[in-house]
Parts: structure tokens; sequence; C-alpha cells
């Protein structure tokens, strides 16, 4: 048996690319009854950023089709959060959570919903999301001349 000696088992590498998320819609489950007079709203979370979509007046089944693009450049999220308000209170509707490593390591490549969204437990609905994570090709920069036969030896 080996000897601890301290260390951490390591962190996956995080793969720099980015992930676009459609929002399409949410369909809440039967005995809902939206109060929300400013409209209802989505709002995408990756560690300390986030984005919202506009405010959907119809509470029944609310339409976005809104989408966001944002690069995952080793942050340790390992998370993006994908949650439903009520504009008027900010109460939250519910929401689902992405699994960031799933995506970067290509178990998951495109994640497509209905999806059940939860609040304390329970399931409220689904929202409709596509999300894909792309790598992103780095190119080779020269940074200065080099003469040609400075390579040969």
């Amino acid at each position: 048996m080996a000897a601890d000696n301290g260390s951490t088992a390591p962190r996956p590498e995080t793969t720099p690319g980015t992930v676009s998320i459609k929002v399409d819609s949410v369909e809440f489950l039967p005995g809902f009854r939206g109060h929300a007079e400013a409209g209802i709203y989505a709002q995408v979370s990756y560690g300390p950023r986030s984005w919202k979509t506009t405010f959907a007046k119809n509470l029944e089944k609310p339409i976005w089709k809104e989408g966001f693009l944002f690069d995952i450049d080793g942050s340790p999220a390992r998370s993006i959060c994908i949650g439903i308000y009520d504009g008027t209170a900010e109460e939250v509707l519910g929401f689902i959570k992405l699994n960031v490593t799933r995506l970067i390591t290509g178990e998951v490549a495109v994640f497509e919903g209905p999806t059940s969204i939860f609040v304390e437990n329970m399931e409220t609905g689904k929202v409709f999301v596509h999300v894909k994570f792309e790598t992103i090709e780095k190119e080779m920069v020269l940074t200065e001349d080099v003469p040609a036969d400075a390579c040969v030896s």
C-alpha cells in the first residue's frame, strides 16, 4: 500500500471551450398558479457570471427561445445552473444544474431537454433547453522571426 504523502487526487483538466445554451420554454406542472405580474424569466449562471432572458408574460407556457454563449476557461465552477424566476417576487420557481465536467470530457456532447426543474426536491415543471460544448482550437502563433537555418543542426 502506498504511503499517503498528503497530496490530493488530481482534478480533471478543464479544456478551454465555449458553451452555447438556448433556453426555449418552460412548462409548469398542473396546479401552478402564476401570479408574476412582471412575468417569468430564466437565468443561466456559471460561477460568478449570469445571464437573464427577457420577461415572458405568458405564465402558462413561457417561451423565450433565447441563447447565451460563454467560455469555460478553467473556472472552479463545476455546474451551470438554469433557474426559472417569478419576475415580481424574484422567487425561484424551479432550477436545474448541468455538470460541466460531463460536457468538457465529452461524456455529454449535446444536452437537449425537456428536463425536470425542482424546488426543494419537488418537481415543479419542465424546461426545454439545448446545451452544447465546443473546444477552442488553439492556433500556433509565432512571436518572432527565426531564421530558417536556425532549426538545422
